[in-house]
């Protein structure tokens, strides 16, 4: 009798496909998971027939489907520079008509320049990167999300991502929006080859009606053993920052079955590419309502994103679903935070609209991941007292709508970005 599967030598790979329930053979994309419960759904129902001993004469197969969770610690990372991730994942819960863009528009400079900071005045939200010996990349326009690093000194909690406001003065003055203020006497920073300076461009997508679905392997320890799990769709994505412990995602996923094998179905596996997780103290960089992204401070955060994903299950003569069709979106979250001001209880109460940003960057890698929703309002908030000892802490639950982004003056529901 063969030893029993052991998980943590177990290999868990996906591939998109390009015809819903239709596996590819080709090559597949290691992922790396904390667990999954993913697995097939079969439906039942007994017989009502009336026999005379109470006993059902008979149990009848009703419905059939795939179903399930994925958990893993968040991460950046991009096609660009080949390392991509959950990429795939990104966009089959958004379904834009088209992948992540921008990832290759970035300003690297190692020597020859000087970077001055300052505070713009008549808005206390927005900074300017004023550049001499060189120029930003053009492709800074209003509206991109630029991931910033390589500030030192007292300049260093400027390391975040930010949206742009204006690329001006010849592409010698850049504006910035939703991050941090510039300190008292900032001085200049100067890169060196050792303390270089980047402002990358994150790859960033909205939300569209373009479906797309996956087949997942999952490879045991066991020899000959392997489960397939054709035509999944992202059905929803839970992002949890807790204090703690890195960020967590979790992908709930929908689809046509499992079914075991005895070979794999692909013909390589590309392996993870071992980007660092998020953590949630040194990567939480930036979180704005509105453009103001440097009154308000995290302990908790959490984004449920829901696609409404629905199995087409129903049809006469078939078994499962003969689709997973795509159903209204829906962004809700909570906040959770240290109370110290009433503004966000205040906008709960007079049902203020805000937009709300939030992303992690590792300012070591480069590596970022954020969320930008343009219209949000504030529920149920709570500034109760807890008990002796403790700080009191606020709470305020969120859920959006479409907007449109000021600055770009695009509309959409949700926009990820990420690098």
């Amino acid at each position: 009798m063969p030893a029993p599967a052991d998980a943590s030598l177990t290999s868990f790979r996906y591939a998109v496909e390009s015809t819903w329930n239709t596996s590819p053979t080709g090559a597949y994309r290691e992922l790396a998971i904390i667990s999954e419960d993913l697995g097939g759904d079969v439906g039942m129902t007994q017989s009502e027939e009336i026999v005379s001993d109470r006993t059902p004469p008979d149990n009848i197969q009703t419905e059939s489907g795939g179903s399930g969770n994925i958990v893993c610690e968040a991460k950046g990372g991009n096609a660009v520079d080949g390392n991509q991730t959950w990429d795939d994942f990104w966009i089959g819960a958004l379904a834009p008509a088209a992948g992540f863009a921008g990832d290759a528009t970035s300003s690297l400079f190692t020597t020859g320049v000087t970077i001055t900071p300052a505070n713009v005045g008549g808005n206390n939200d927005r900074i300017t990167l004023t550049i001499s010996g060189n120029t930003w990349n053009g492709g800074f326009i209003a509206g991109g999300i630029v991931a910033v690093t390589g500030f030192t000194g007292v300049r260093a909690p400027l390391n975040s991502v930010y949206e742009v406001f204006s690329n001006t003065g010849g592409n010698t003055i850049l504006t910035l929006t939703k991050g941090p203020r510039v300190p008292t006497s900032p001085g200049v920073e100067t890169p060196t080859a050792g303390t270089p300076f980047k402002a990358q461009l994150c790859g960033t997508i909205t939300n569209g009606i373009v479906p797309k679905s996956i087949t997942m392997e999952r490879k045991y320890s066991v020899a000959n053993e392997f489960a397939l799990l054709p035509g999944f769709r992202v059905g929803r994505f839970r992002l949890e920052l807790r204090p703690k412990r890195p960020v967590r995602l979790t992908w709930t996923m929908l689809g046509k079955t499992e079914t075991s094998r005895t070979t794999t179905i692909s013909s390589s596996v590309v392996p993870f590419s071992g980007r660092k997780s998020f953590s949630a103290v040194s990567d939480m960089k930036a979180y704005a309502l509105g453009e103001d992204g440097h009154s308000f401070a995290l302990n908790e955060f959490t984004l449920d994103f829901t696609t409404g994903v629905y199995a087409q299950d129903e049809q006469a003569g078939t078994l499962g679903p003969i689709d997973i069709g795509l159903g209204t979106l829906g962004a809700t979250g909570t906040i959770g935070f240290y109370y110290q001001a009433g503004t966000i209880f205040d906008w709960a109460q007079t049902f203020t609209e805000k937009s709300l940003w939030f992303a992690l960057l590792n300012t070591t890698t480069g590596d970022a991941l954020g969320f930008d929703l343009p219209r949000v309002n504030f529920k149920n908030p709570r500034r109760s007292t807890p008990g002796k000892d403790q700080a009191i802490k606020g709470s305020v639950e969120f859920q959006a709508a479409r907007g449109t982004d000021p600055i770009s003056t695009n509309s959409y529901f949700a926009r990820v970005f990420r690098h």
